[in-house]
């Protein structure tokens, strides 16, 4: 699964949290960073080394 689709189901279940509307834009605005800036893997790809 690519990080792009795992996100979207994440930003679909988080408002059922109560999470704030800004929180929801700041999770959906860092998630973009991070799925751009790694150029979308599979989820399975995806290592600490990536963060670092």
């Amino acid at each position: 699964m690519k990080l792009s689709r795992a996100t979207r189901g994440f930003l679909l279940v988080r408002p059922a949290d109560g999470l704030s509307p800004n929180a929801l834009i700041d999770y959906e605005r860092t998630l973009r960073r991070v799925t751009e800036t790694l150029n979308d893997p599979e989820l399975e790809a995806i290592t600490t080394d990536d963060f670092r």
